[in-house]
């Protein structure tokens, strides 16, 4: 399991002061040492871990006390790391058209950074590959990747049409889509009709920073379903679970996953918050005329 760290200590450096407040140390439940680099001035920073939201009476962190020695209280800030944006954005299509028996158009990208786009296909029973590059204006487009795209819905196994990037902020992506049927799927094509749109959530990786908390490996059998009971330290904000397989685990897979999390003095049904999605494996096989050859992907979708 993942743990989003959402605070930082902003440090400042001042100058002794005769008129300030004499701290207590014995009415302090915890301490812990906060190091800073050697010889720093101005502002600072330090990253909270998992222990710091535990032994904190909430959340807000409100009761929270820096000290830079045993007389001298120092004032700083909380910031969070975390996407800029909480809404997704649509990006718009443009020059749509085929080349070549793959489909190309252009996405014209909101003004800010993304590392992801969603596209909106309006298929299924597909194997496929996206293959993207970027540009500002009239600059020479630089290649970003190509990225497999698949649906088997008719094997009951999963679907992805997320391009993974990294962060980027090109104003223009142009995408060329390489898509054949899926095996077994009945024969089709697939024209430029398919193509309804892209989605862009709000950027992740630049801004936030995750560090493992709690990690399980023991897990009970409950009829079909399989159960993994983990306590996590209190107030500790949650953002990714991570499921690692067995690396000789080849079966393709999909499977629905809940998560249910509630206090540890909970009382009523009230007080507990269950999400749901998927998680999936699966191996596509190489295209011969695409970008990419036999990849393993495995997705969790909550």
């Amino acid at each position: 399991m993942i743990v989003r760290l959402l605070s930082a200590l902003l440090l400042f450096q001042l100058a002794a002061a005769t008129d300030a407040p004499t701290p207590e140390p014995q009415y302090f439940r915890y301490q812990r040492p906060v190091s800073v680099p050697h010889g720093a001035s101005g502002q600072t920073c330090a990253v909270l871990d998992a222990a710091v939201f535990a032994h904190a009476a909430k959340q807000s962190l409100d009761d929270l006390r820096l000290y830079a020695d045993a007389n001298h209280e120092v004032p700083f800030t909380l910031t969070e790391s975390g996407s800029t944006r909480t809404d997704d954005e649509q990006a718009e299509v443009r020059n749509l058209g085929t080349r070549g028996g793959d489909i190309i158009f252009d996405l014209h990208m909101p003004a800010r950074p993304y590392t992801a786009v969603q596209l909106n296909l309006n298929a299924k029973n597909f194997l496929g590959t996206a293959k993207v590059s970027g540009a500002n204006g009239t600059e020479t487009p630089v290649e970003l990747g190509s990225f497999a795209i698949f649906d088997l819905s008719s094997q009951r196994l999963s679907r992805s049409t997320t391009l993974p990037l990294q962060e980027s902020n090109f104003q223009d992506l142009h995408i060329t889509l390489h898509i054949t049927p899926s095996p077994g799927a009945h024969p089709e094509s697939f024209d430029p009709s398919i193509v309804k749109g892209a989605t862009v959530p709000p950027s992740r990786e630049a801004q936030t920073l995750y560090t493992s908390v709690v990690r399980v490996a023991s897990f009970t059998q409950r009829g079909h379903e399989t159960v993994a009971s983990i306590h996590v330290p209190a107030h500790v904000p949650v953002e990714r679970f991570s499921f690692e397989l067995d690396p000789a685990f080849q079966k393709d897979f999909l499977r629905a996953v809940n998560i249910t999390a509630r206090p540890d003095n909970a009382q009523d049904t009230a007080s507990v918050e269950t999400i749901s999605g998927d998680i999936s494996h699966t191996t596509l096989p190489g295209i011969s005329t695409g970008f990419v050859t036999d990849e393993s992907l495995t997705h969790l979708n909550v």
